[in-house]
């Protein structure tokens, strides 16, 4: 590679462990060495009281907790000899800081050699996380592994982009449909796989009765941890809120009372306000029987009469919501295109949602989830198994 000269920025590894990495090695899947490194990981990221004031950064050290990695290792103890495919260059968003670490988490159990470019954005849990992974490479235990990392910051530099997509085994794009575009025009060898999340959406299904009967303050921290907490930034982040049941309009009240008790500390962007009147204008010139309700700034609800297939094309973000009431759960089908996500739900039967799925044979949905769910980390994701895709099977006949 002739990347002497671009202006590349590592946050870990260096220009010598980058060029070496096509003569590194792949590993078997969930390789003893990779365990106890994000062991290793999990129990510093948790052990600094400082990072508690970071959610993300606390689920993500809880996710790969070494008993919670032996754990999810199980499943492929009988798939045979399964390795990494070699090197995956991992192209993460710039609005979910703590992305990197979790496709970084995919590379490695799958046994691969991993290039993780990140946003030119600042976020302090990027900072953290490589600062603590930096620390745990000059370890003697965990020595070995500085050949299989490098995390890398470039600006919007095609030539560096397109010389490490033709030296990748496998190419993980997180990014919006422009995005994707743009990298798909860099060709990959002939052997590679590429897997690319793109734009999605999600919606929350809650029936009002069993509502009324829960702990009605769990249920609204479960939601902030959904859309909040990531400023609905995420894919899996609900945008439309379906009411199903008798008594809906009570439960409404209550449901977006006490969710706005909980946004006290919420510190909604600048541009937060004015991005949600825009949306709605927008929405409510195409659609008269629109109703726009607002909480103040940080909470706005768009109650609709109807759902249609391209209701969520006017989502926005930071508390911006849609709202339904339906008179039976078939009425979300219209929603359930390429684009769903996820679908999070409360006192509603989750296999009734997928059996709805079934019969309709909807091209979308990947996961239907509890409320409070929707952010969990998983080796599944947008329908793909990770270490399924970024490994290969040798098979002995």
């Amino acid at each position: 590679m002739e990347l002497k000269d671009r202006q590349i920025g590592f946050l870990v590894g260096d220009s010598e462990v980058l060029s070496n990495m096509p003569a590194v090695k792949s590993l078997d899947i969930f390789h003893g060495g990779i365990i106890e490194f994000l062991g290793s990981l999990s129990e510093r990221l948790l052990r600094d009281k400082e990072l508690r004031k970071y959610p993300s950064i606390i689920s993500f050290a809880f996710w790969i907790r070494r008993r919670n990695l032996e754990s999810m290792g199980e499943r492929y103890k009988d798939s045979g000899l399964k390795l990494g495919r070699g090197i995956v260059f991992h192209i993460t968003p710039s609005n979910i800081p703590i992305q990197f670490a979790v496709s970084l988490v995919y590379g490695l159990l799958s046994g691969n050699i991993n290039i993780v470019r990140i946003s030119d954005r600042e976020f302090p849990e990027v900072e953290v996380i490589c600062r603590v992974i930096g620390e745990l490479l000059v370890e003697e235990p965990f020595e070995f592994l500085r050949d299989y990392i490098c995390i890398v910051r470039y600006g919007h530099d095609d030539e560096v982009t397109r010389q490490l997509s033709e030296i990748c085994d496998a190419r993980i794009v997180w990014g919006g449909n422009r995005t994707i575009g743009h990298i798909r025009s860099f060709s990959l060898p002939p052997r590679a796989v590429e897997i690319c999340f793109a734009d999605r959406d999600s919606l929350c299904v809650i029936n009002a009765d069993e509502y009324l009967l829960a702990d009605v303050k769990v249920l609204a921290r479960d939601f902030y941890k959904d859309t909040y907490d990531v400023d609905q930034n995420a894919c899996s982040s609900p945008r439309l809120v379906v009411w199903l049941g008798q008594r809906v309009e009570e439960a409404k009240e209550v449901f977006w009372r006490e969710l706005s008790e909980k946004l006290e500390d919420y510190s909604l962007p600048p541009i937060g306000g004015s991005e949600k009147l825009l949306r709605f204008c927008v929405l409510a010139a195409e659609n008269r029987n629109v109703t726009y309700c607002s909480d103040g700034a940080k909470l706005v609800r768009v109650e609709v009469d109807r759902i249609w297939e391209e209701l969520l094309d006017h989502k926005s973000g930071m508390g911006y919501f849609f709202e339904y009431r339906a008179k039976g759960l078939e009425e979300i089908v219209p929603l359930l295109r390429k684009t769903c996500q996820t679908v999070s739900y409360y006192g509603v039967n989750p296999h009734k949602i997928r059996e709805l799925i079934r019969e309709y044979g909807v091209r979308g949905v990947d996961r239907i989830v509890p409320i409070g769910h929707a952010q969990e980390l998983s080796l599944e994701w947008d329908g793909f198994d990770m270490i399924e895709v970024l490994s290969r099977r040798v098979c002995v006949t």
